[in-house]
Parts: structure tokens; C-alpha cells; sequence
């Protein structure tokens, strides 16, 4: 079984063009190279539009599972969120007591447990929020791209 992971922006441009290029490509996936399994984050537009794409995917593709990793431990008994939009969900170990480093810790973990990842990465966005002093805005997609710059996994970035 082969795992393909999202990674994108809380923000996105063109997602009626990011769906259509998403569909092609999963299709891909799961045709030619038999990726079944599909870890999903939350709280970016990019993970939303993921879901919808392989909502409608999985009605061709029934055996693919859809897997929400969590960064938060109360919606674990929340089944009907997991059963509507995904087929399991949990929580890694590596992002408890993380704080607000769970989504980086997510990331990384989601990244090491798959084949493909699937980002949705413009390297000019910048995240909202404040700064601090000495600070530069730095997203937690762009972490993401450079952990698996830095460890040499396959990846297709679908930001046109």
C-alpha cells in the first residue's frame, strides 16, 4: 500500500484549476502507481479542496482511504466529522505536547510516513499574523517544502 500526503496554504488562487489538476493526478496515483492511502491535515483552503477531490474520487476508487492526522486529541470521538469527510482518523505521537509546533511536527511525520507528497506551495505567500521583533513570516507550508527538500522525497507541487 502506497501513501500520498497534502500539504498546501491556509489560502489558495485558481482552485477550480488546482481541482481539475488534482483529479489528473490522483487518478495517476492510484491507477498506474496503486497509492491507496491518503493522509490529510486540516485548516488550509488547500486541505479542503483535497478532500472534495478525493470525495468524489473515492466514488470511482472505493478502496482508497482517506486518513485525517490530527493535532488535536478532542476530535478523536468526534466519528461523525471522521465518517463523513474521512475513513480513519489519529493522532501522531510526535506532535503531542507540541504546542503550537504540532503542525510542523504533523507535517514532518506525514511527510516521512508517505511516498508522494502533494503540496500546494506558493513561495511568495506569506502568512497573516504578527511578528516579532527580528522575525521574518515564514508558513508552515514552506517548513513542510523544505523538509522534504531536505529529505529527498518525491513530490509534485500543483501551485501554477
Amino acid at each position: 500500500m502506497k501513501t500520498c500526503a497534502f500539504i498546501g496554504h491556509r489560502q489558495m488562487e485558481n482552485v477550480e484549476g488546482v481541482k481539475t489538476a488534482l483529479e489528473v493526478l490522483l487518478e495517476g496515483l492510484i491507477v498506474d502507481e496503486n497509492v491507496t492511502r491518503f493522509l490529510l491535515g486540516s485548516g488550509s483552503q488547500f486541505n479542503g479542496v483535497c478532500t472534495d477531490v478525493l470525495l468524489k474520487i473515492k466514488q470511482k476508487h472505493p478502496h482508497i482511504k482517506r486518513v485525517y492526522v490530527r493535532v488535536e486529541y478532542h476530535l478523536e470521538d468526534n466519528q461523525s466529522f471522521v465518517g463523513e469527510l474521512y475513513d480513519e482518523s489519529y493522532f501522531p505521537n510526535c506532535a503531542v505536547g507540541a504546542g503550537r509546533k504540532a503542525y510542523v511536527l504533523r507535517n514532518q511525520h506525514m511527510i516521512d510516513a508517505s511516498d508522494v507528497v502533494v503540496f500546494y506551495y506558493n513561495p511568495s505567500y506569506l502568512p497573516q499574523g504578527r511578528m516579532g521583533k527580528n522575525c521574518r513570516r515564514v508558513s508552515g507550508t514552506q517548513i513542510a517544502y523544505n523538509y522534504v527538500l531536505k529529505k529527498r522525497k518525491r513530490f509534485v507541487n500543483v501551485f501554477k
